[in-house]
């Protein structure tokens, strides 16, 4: 999976970075957030391609937060 490390703020407490590992990663990760998510996902998704007159690509953002 690559990903691309981008601070979220100054104190870089916070690192995000989009996930843009292979097709297959971001299906799975997809899958996981839709099942997660359930109904809420597929209505805001819905909402999504209505108000945008069509699909648009979409990405997954990865946040961590230091432990």
């Amino acid at each position: 999976m690559n990903t691309e490390p981008a601070p979220l703020n100054r104190h870089q407490s916070l690192t995000a970075w989009v996930v843009t590992g292979s097709r297959l990663t971001v299906d799975r990760l997809q899958g996981e957030i839709r099942r997660k998510y359930g109904l809420h996902y597929r209505l805001v998704t819905l909402v999504e391609k209505i108000a945008a007159r069509g699909s648009k690509p979409r990405v997954i953002l990865q946040i961590a937060v230091p432990t």
